[in-house]
């Protein structure tokens, strides 16, 4: 394999920097506030805590192979000057795999606040724009995409730093201990993906290595103030989302910090606007730390030889998020089994309803259509049919037959039945006995059967033996 242009290893230390941090920035601004739904601040804390723990050993370990093997390839040459060519082909493919549908997805982020500015302009449209424009950037070369890459991550970075300043003078601290249950140990480790997405795709600037003008000094750096700076935009975040919206306000959508501005300034406020464009150059920075973190260089072309060509393109790997399907009106078993399949937790509760059948699903929070991480709880409300109304039975017995009958449909119960018995005490046609005791609360319109009293049972008087009549001629 020969190159026709050389690279012109023009990335510097902050080159490292903006590609790292730009690369993962976006993470900052919208998704991550879920670890909410999963447990309470302190939860919250120790989820970030066991990620930074995480990443931090992984940024020195990356620096130290990007400066020993310093390659566009990445994780793929890492691995086969270990393991081998084969084993380096997997875990490139691998890579490429996982990430196959991150730049699409920020591209769309783009285009939707694109068209949020500027209604006028169809959010596709302004995806496709977005995604050839910083194409272009790059294909001119790793000047071009270095100076933009440092520029849109400085923004991105200062606003989350201006989102600290403005937020923080309004902060009721108060509640960060209202956010409900820690969870456990589950609640935590369940909320470890969502601290992540603090720093997830942050090995891409390791790809920029091969560039580098001087590796062994620049990587270092570049990863070593980029791992601190996300680890500071982190906290900043959580500790100001947190204590300026309640648990509930945080998980209406998954923008947090439009959330909190629009609650301090109103929306649709300057400010507001404000954060939109930072939030949209947040994405942009991704985007561009994306692109700049393919190889081969853009530019260059490559000859066939007989060893084939050795192509890898690094994306960075993002947040898959799948949509909630519409699953109303299903009965809740098949619907538990779908989401499941698709990687949600299901929570279940049942109400009364009497316009949705018993054991079938009435309402889905977050509402179908919308999209969530792999393993975020999905909140299923389950009918149990009409609520059965009940009412008291009446004491009836030593009341007579009309009366009973006319408190008994007072009640709204149905006199099916009567029987007669005869009875010492009680009066003719007064109630001897109800089958339902006075005071038991049963569902109206229930059945009940009475004795009814004959009166006193007569005993016939017995007729009076006959006298023999006495024969005159006896003696």
């Amino acid at each position: 394999m020969e190159e026709n242009n050389k690279l012109k290893k023009a990335l510097t230390a902050a080159g490292i920097w903006s590609v790292a941090v730009g690369a993962v920035i976006s993470g900052s601004y919208y998704g991550w506030n879920y670890i909410a739904s999963e447990t309470n601040f302190t939860g919250c804390l120790i989820a970030m805590a066991i990620a930074t723990l995480f990443y931090i050993p992984f940024a020195f370990m990356f620096a130290e192979l990007a400066t020993a093997i310093p390659s566009s390839a990445g994780p793929a040459a890492y691995t086969e000057k270990a393991f081998g060519r084969g084993a380096g082909f997997f875990a490139g493919f691998s890579y490429l795999v996982e990430s196959l549908f991150c730049t699409p997805g920020i591209c769309i982020a783009v285009g939707a606040y694109v068209h949020t500015l500027f209604p006028v302009v169809p959010a596709v449209v302004a995806s496709v724009v977005a995604y050839l424009i910083f194409l272009f950037i790059n294909m001119r070369g790793i000047e071009a995409g270095q100076l933009i890459g440092l520029i849109v991550t400085i923004i991105g970075v200062a606003g989350v730093v201006f989102y600290a300043c403005i937020g923080l003078p309004h902060a009721d601290f108060s509640l960060l201990g209202k956010m409900g249950d820690l969870g456990g140990v589950k609640g935590i480790f369940v909320a470890i993906p969502y601290a992540v997405w603090f720093y997830l795709a942050f090995e891409a600037g390791g790809m920029g290595a091969e560039e580098c003008k001087n590796p062994s000094k620049d990587i270092p750096k570049g990863f070593i103030v980029g791992i601190f700076t996300l680890l500071i935009g982190g906290m900043l975040m959580l500790v100001t989302t947190f204590s300026l919206l309640p648990k509930e306000e945080l998980l209406k959508n998954d923008a947090p910090i439009a959330n909190v501005i629009n609650h301090l300034f109103g929306e649709g406020s300057t400010m507001s606007i404000v954060f939109i464009v930072i939030a949209m150059i947040g994405l942009i920075a991704s985007l561009n730390g994306i692109i700049i973190g393919q190889s081969p260089d853009a530019g260059k072309s490559y000859m066939l030889t007989s060893d084939g060509i050795h192509v890898t393109l690094t994306v960075s790997t993002g947040v898959m998020l799948t949509e909630i399907p519409n699953l109303l009106n299903y009965d809740y078993r098949e619907a538990t089994s779908e989401l499941e399949k698709l990687g949600f937790v299901v929570d279940k509760t049942f109400a009364d309803s009497d316009d949705v059948a018993a054991d079938c699903v009435m309402q889905i929070s977050p509402s179908p259509g919308e999209k969530l991480p792999a393993g975020s709880t999905v909140y299923l409300t389950i009918s149990q049919g009409a609520k059965t109304e009940t009412v008291i039975m009446p004491y009836l017995v030593g009341k007579d037959y009309a009366t009973a009958e006319a408190e008994l449909a007072a009640a709204r119960l149905t006199l099916v039945s009567v029987s007669y018995v005869y009875n010492n005490t009680i009066p003719v046609d007064y109630v001897v006995s109800q089958t339902v005791e006075a005071g038991t609360e049963i569902p109206a319109y229930s059945k009940i059967y009475l004795q009814i009293s004959l009166g006193p049972e007569t005993t016939p008087t017995p007729s009076p033996s006959p006298v023999p009549t006495q024969d005159p001629n006896a003696e």
